[in-house]
């Protein structure tokens, strides 16, 4: 199935704490490309915080096939950063005819059966349940210290201190929810991972090889920067939607 021009759209779909905001710059570089691109607050962040208590897994990805039905979107190119590469596969396996190609930018894979927290070292799954303990509604949120030397390292301190401050808690029953992928690993979609070469929002070798490696017949690129890439190198993002990339350098700080 395809538009009527035959053109792609871009879904781009953000990560645990973030909003549809982080994707502003990127989508401003796409739509100077020609792009078609969309983005979306997912339940409970962004303009949908009112729903954060009774948010579940199954909310999330429900919420995409909405946004992309709604929209009657095809020959889309689906982009899960973070945690929403825990969203987009299920995702893809409702949609999966209207979709032209997943992108997983240093995002988690699971395996069938995992949950999100299955996949976090140790001391980090500790950490998630811990935070949620504490908040009054079950919730995770990231200190401001933890986002800024191990999620935002490659970004201007004031800037990344302003994008902390529209971060949001994230209800702590999606990462906790064991996620069935039969049907999405017998999917044949084309399918890219794009690793952030400055991420230590994991370990070494987390995101690549280890999550990288669990999808089949994937082409897989790098971009030298953190995490926080849709802030980082906003047009390096946004071309990577486009297809994988060699490894790029981003340009010197002054």
């Amino acid at each position: 199935m395809v538009d009527g021009n035959g053109e792609k759209n871009y879904v781009l779909v953000h990560g645990s704490c973030h909003g549809a905001f982080c994707w502003e710059e990127v989508i401003a570089h796409m739509e100077r490309q020609g792009k078609r691109a969309y983005a979306l607050d997912l339940p409970g962040h962004g303009e949908r915080i009112p729903e954060r208590p009774n948010v579940r897994y199954d909310d999330y990805p429900k919420a995409v096939v909405e946004f992309i039905e709604g929209r009657d979107l095809n020959q889309v190119v689906l982009v899960g950063h973070s945690m929403a590469g825990i969203i987009i596969p299920k995702t893809a396996e409702r949609v999966t005819r209207r979709l032209a190609h997943l992108v997983f930018l240093s995002a988690f894979i699971l395996e069938d059966g995992e949950s999100l927290v299955d996949n976090c070292p140790e001391e980090q799954r500790g950490l998630f349940g811990d935070l949620a303990a504490a908040s009054p509604d079950n919730t995770v949120m990231f200190p401001e210290d933890v986002f800024l030397e191990f999620f935002a390292n490659g970004i201007d301190v004031e800037k990344a201190k302003a994008a902390y401050k529209k971060l949001t808690p994230t209800p702590y029953h999606p990462y906790v929810q064991k996620v069935d992928l039969k049907k999405f690993y017998a999917l044949e979609l084309p399918m890219s991972y794009i690793f952030c070469k400055q991420d230590k929002a994991l370990p070494d070798g987390w995101w690549h090889p280890k999550m990288s490696s669990r999808l089949k017949n994937h082409t897989y690129a790098e971009i030298d920067t953190c995490h926080e890439v849709m802030f980082s190198e906003p047009e390096a993002c946004a071309d990577c939607t486009e297809a994988p990339l060699p490894a790029r350098t981003p340009p010197a700080r002054g």
